[in-house]
C-alpha cells in the first residue's frame, strides 16, 4: 500500500485498533502481465446491442491498459476480505472489474482508485452483477454510491 493511505474502509485483517501492520492483500487471480494482456484480448466488448441490451445510462472508458486495484469486499461470513483486482473499464457511476471468485449482488465494498496525480482516493459501492469467465476469473460490475469525476483518474483523450 503507498505511503500516506488511510486504511480506512480497506481493514485491518483484524489487528486491533492502532495496529501498525499493514493488511494483507490477497491476489487470488495472479496473473502475469502477458496473461492479463492475452485475457484482455479475448474479452474485448463486443459493440453495444443495437436492441437495446445494455442498461448502462453511461459508457464505460476502459484503462489504458490492465489495472491492478485494492478493494475490499464485506464477506458473506465476517470480516471484509482486501483483494488485487484487474479493473477493467469505469464511468461516473461504476467500475467493471476481474476477480478471483464470485461476489454476491449488492455485496458492499470500497476500492482503492489513483488519480492522474497519483492519490489514492476510496470509493464505496455495491457489486450489481458478477458472472464467471474462465477458471478462477469472475468478472464483477459494480455501482458507485456517488459519482466521481472521471476525468480525474483517466485521460480525458480517452472519452
Amino acid at each position: 500500500m503507498p505511503s500516506g493511505l488511510s486504511s480506512k474502509g480497506l481493514g485491518n485483517s483484524g489487528n486491533g485498533p492502532g495496529s501498525s501492520e499493514k493488511p494483507k492483500i490477497v491476489d487470488i487471480l495472479r496473473l502475469s502481465d502477458l496473461q492479463l494482456i492475452e485475457l484482455f484480448r479475448q474479452l474485448k466488448r463486443p459493440e453495444k446491442n443495437p436492441e437495446g441490451g445494455d442498461r448502462r445510462c453511461e459508457e464505460r472508458v476502459p484503462f489504458p491498459s490492465p489495472k491492478r486495484l485494492v478493494i475490499s469486499i464485506d464477506e458473506p461470513a465476517g470480516e471484509p476480505g482486501i483483494y488485487l483486482v484487474i479493473g477493467r473499464d469505469m464511468s461516473p457511476h461504476g467500475i467493471a472489474f476481474l476477480h478471483g471468485k464470485f461476489a454476491y449482488p449488492e455485496t458492499r465494498f470500497t476500492i482503492r482508485l489513483i488519480t492522474l496525480d497519483d492519490e489514492a482516493v476510496l470509493v464505496a459501492g455495491r457489486v450489481r452483477r458478477c458472472f464467471h469467465v474462465q477458471g478462477r476469473i469472475h468478472e464483477v460490475g459494480a455501482r458507485f454510491d456517488q459519482p466521481i469525476e472521471l476525468s480525474d483518474f483517466l485521460p480525458t483523450s480517452r472519452y
